[in-house]
Parts: C-alpha cells; sequence; structure tokens
C-alpha cells in the first residue's frame, strides 16, 4: 500500500475510534496498527480528547506501533487522569526500550512533585531492570518509593545519568 493510500484510510479509522461500540474501536485500532508510523500523528491528536476510551485505544495503538518519535507522548499520557491510559503509556514507553529512558528521566527532574509520574517511571524503571540486568536502578527505584520521593528522585536521576554517561 502507497502512502497516499495509507493516510486516505487514516482519517474513517480515526473516527472510528470514537465509536461507542468497542469492536468497530478495535478493529479500528487494529487497522490504524497495520498502518504504523504515517498514523502515529493523527493518533497523537486523540490523546487529548475528552473520553478516556479514545484516548486508551490511540494510546495502546501508539504503543504498538512503537514508533521511536511518541515518546513525548508516552510521557505526557503519565499524567492522564485515567489509570487504564496511564498503564498504556508505560507499556509504550517499555516497548521503545532505553530509548525513552532519558527523556523519561529528564522530566523526573521537572516534575518529581508528581506522583502520577513516579508511579509510571517506577513501573517502567522495574521492567526495564528486569529486561537489562545491566543497568543499576536500584537507587532510583528506593527513591521514587521512598518517604520524600519528591525531594530525593531528582538526585537519584542525576546519579543514574553521570553513571550512564561514564559507561557510554
Amino acid at each position: 500500500m502507497k502512502n497516499d493510500e495509507k493516510h486516505d484510510k487514516i482519517s474513517p479509522l480515526i473516527l472510528k475510534l470514537k465509536s461507542k461500540i468497542g469492536l468497530v474501536r478495535k478493529r479500528a485500532r487494529k487497522k490504524l496498527v497495520s498502518i504504523g508510523s504515517p498514523a502515529v500523528s493523527r493518533l497523537a491528536e486523540m490523546i487529548d480528547q475528552p473520553a478516556a476510551k479514545v484516548r486508551w485505544e490511540a494510546v495502546k495503538a501508539l504503543g504498538q506501533i512503537a514508533d521511536p518519535g511518541t515518546t513525548s507522548l508516552f510521557i505526557t499520557a503519565l499524567y492522564d487522569k485515567d489509570e487504564e491510559v496511564r498503564w498504556l503509556a508505560v507499556e509504550g514507553l517499555i516497548a521503545l526500550g532505553i530509548h525513552s529512558m532519558e527523556p523519561l528521566l529528564q522530566e523526573l527532574v521537572k516534575n518529581s512533585g508528581s506522583l502520577l509520574l513516579r508511579k509510571g517511571a517506577h513501573h517502567y524503571f522495574s521492567a526495564i531492570k528486569e529486561l537489562n540486568e545491566s543497568l543499576r536502578f536500584n537507587d532510583l527505584l528506593s527513591a521514587l518509593e521512598g518517604q520524600d520521593a519528591e525531594l530525593n528522585t531528582p538526585v537519584a536521576v542525576e546519579k543514574l545519568l553521570k553513571v550512564m554517561k561514564l559507561k557510554h
């Protein structure tokens, strides 16, 4: 399928993500995922929709597409008011692998006061730790869980960033 054909098919599928019928949304999402990266910008527009189901479908599709340019979208979705959308955002970051790590660490330094962000980051770093045991996240995970997480998280992030730079 040529890119023009793909773009022509995206708009009707995006509209179907707003359907009240779950099966219609699911089929549309699967087709958008099969289109891949050309659908990313239109899916990105859906993550601020009022309906949680629409945001969920968009974030789920973005996670399945796993386009490297979506890291910031997933980080934004970590602040979503819907817990399931936040969970999918973390899963999307995990699907992107360690390429999403540094932007997430930078976000933690900027917004360590956000409990939602810290919870999402904890999920992410716990999963990444299991996937790559050579990376050491224990201090960061402890800071994210601890009593003074808002204060200790930026310190743990800076420490981790220094270690990561030494390895490169």
